[in-house]
């Protein structure tokens, strides 16, 4: 049951769009029992249910207070055992820090998805995800850096201008896929 809040306040962020609803089903594919990940634009909370369902720590981020109480709101409706690994943090991924130090240990996956948009263009999402390897980097120095998993519809340039960013960023493996990649039932609706 997912409580979608439509209005000036959420804008987009109160919508369940395809590709939330895609990536839940690509993580719902992998092990997730004790990983911490830090979700951006977290929207109606879909992802992070999925993955507190599956055993995660999330931290699920958004620009708009508002929109993290929606999915707070169903986290605690939809997967109240896992309440207790949900943290919200509003937090715009054009800058400033993500408070890792605050965090139960490093970072292990940053997930997201429909994070570019006509309002929300490609290159404050580059130096955020730029910005949270270099937090992570000063905060636990030994980890790994945390693999990114984003789940971007090409509807408008924005996504396209985010792909050719990305793929210019050393370290970073960017891949297109098509809908013989996604998950069985997905291919009629993406």
């Amino acid at each position: 049951e997912q409580h979608q809040h439509r209005g000036d306040e959420v804008r987009t962020g109160g919508v369940l769009w395809e590709s939330g609803v895609l990536l839940a089903d690509y993580l719902s594919t992998r092990e997730w029992v004790g990983k911490r990940v830090v979700e951006l634009g977290c929207g109606t909370g879909l992802v992070a249910c999925a993955l507190l369902h599956l055993g995660a720590i999330v931290v699920a981020t958004d620009s708009q207070a508002k929109v993290v109480e929606v999915a707070r709101a169903n986290v605690v409706r939809n997967v109240p055992q896992g309440a207790d690994r949900f943290s919200g943090l509003v937090w715009d991924y054009s800058g400033g820090s993500l408070g890792m130090a605050a965090l139960p240990g490093p970072v292990e996956f940053v997930v997201g998805s429909d994070l570019v948009y006509p309002s929300c263009p490609s290159e404050p999402l580059v130096k955020g995800v730029l910005a949270i390897f270099q937090e992570h980097r000063e905060v636990f120095p030994d980890a790994p850096a945390p693999e990114v998993i984003l789940v971007l519809k090409i509807r408008y340039h924005q996504a396209t201008e985010f792909l050719h960013a990305a793929q210019g960023q050393p370290g970073w493996v960017v891949r297109e896929v098509g809908a013989e990649d996604f998950p069985k039932g997905f291919s009629d609706v993406a």
